[in-house]
């Protein structure tokens, strides 16, 4: 599984669309002319920036026909398009099960926005969190994201669940797509909302999972697992740099210059060599982090305050504060959620 460069998102994710599209009488030039090429896209193991599906969606909304190809795309949607990630979560017992893996390992199939659930006064807010400037590209692809979220949930329980209600950024939707969003959620459609987010009720999260396997789950668990902690194919540079960060963390402050001295270089030359890949210090050691805390938090040996002072935090608090942004969950809870194998 290629590791994803940051702001990309897998081609599996992004086919329905694209598809859709396709059926919608749009071309290939004009999609690759978008930032969707041809033979990235028929690449199973290919990405995309997420800038390109934003024009991509923009594009389309200025077409006619948008509510069919948005609809149209969102039902084309299987847990295949989520990767092995989809295929893990449609292995699981319950449907609580599939969001927390879900959660923890989306980032795998999609580094442009984060699909966060919480529970707030009985109901499930699926709330979507993306980065970058809100245009209005990106705020549809939000739109459409939440839709899927409802398909998919349909195809695990096998059974035509509402939703209590779907929340958009955008400040206005055309009374005909709002219509068609209704329709298709059972439920109303609010303009203008803080964030993008689908509302359930929180029963849901006990619903079965009707595709539940425990043998395949162990199998998408140990490859996830293995994917999350390290990438076959990825450049030697980036295993070196990893690897120094741990040390680092191991044995003082897991500063870049630190980090450039263990690999004999200079902190210029490892930005710049960083740089080249599309990435930076921060988020290797951000990411190292966050893989060394989940590591550790399965390791009933060690106390909270040792899970935070081996991943380079000299204060329990601001490692607590990290976790949270990072998963949205506490480390206490990841802990309890992994003792209970979700």
């Amino acid at each position: 599984m290629p590791e994803l460069r940051p702001d990309h998102i897998a081609v599996v994710n992004v086919r329905p669309a694209y598809d859709a599209s396709l059926a919608a009488g749009a071309t290939v030039e004009e999609l690759d002319a978008l930032g969707l090429p041809a033979a990235v896209m028929h690449d199973p193991e290919g990405a995309v920036p997420g800038a390109a599906t934003y024009r991509h969606f923009e594009w389309m909304a200025a077409r006619p026909g948008y509510d069919d190809f948005v609809l149209d795309a969102v039902q084309r949607h299987t847990f295949g398009t989520l990767g092995v990630v989809g295929l893990a979560c449609k292995t699981l017992d319950t449907i609580h099960e599939a969001l927390m893996c879900h959660q923890r390992f989306q980032h795998l199939t999609n580094q442009t926005a984060r699909y966060h659930p919480s529970l707030d006064d009985g109901a499930l807010v699926f709330r979507d969190e993306r980065w970058g400037t809100p245009t209005e590209g990106l705020l549809r692809v939000s739109e459409y994201t939440t839709l899927v979220a409802m398909q998919l949930l349909r195809l695990a329980t096998e059974v035509p669940v509402a939703a209590v209600a779907m929340h958009t950024r955008r400040p206005e939707l055309s009374a005909a797509l709002r219509q068609r969003f209704e329709d298709f959620l059972q439920a109303p459609v609010h303009v203008g909302s803080e964030h993008t987010a689908l509302v359930l009720d929180a029963e849901v999260l006990m619903m079965p999972v009707q595709s539940a396997d425990a043998e395949l789950a162990g199998y998408f668990r140990a490859r996830l697992e293995q994917a999350a902690q390290f990438t076959p194919g990825e450049p030697e540079l980036l295993r070196q740099v990893r690897r120094a960060i741990q040390h680092a963390l191991a044995t003082g402050r897991p500063t870049s210059d630190r980090v450039a001295r263990h690999l004999a270089m200079s902190p210029r030359t490892l930005q710049r060599r960083l740089q080249a890949l599309g990435l930076t210090y921060g988020h290797l050691l951000e990411e190292t982090r966050r893989g060394l805390a989940e590591r550790y938090l399965g390791d009933p040996t060690l106390t909270l305050a040792e899970v935070a002072y081996l991943c380079g935090y000299e204060e329990q608090t601001s490692f607590f504060r990290a976790f949270r942004q990072w998963t949205g969950e506490t480390p206490a809870a990841r802990r309890a959620a992994l003792a209970a194998g979700v």
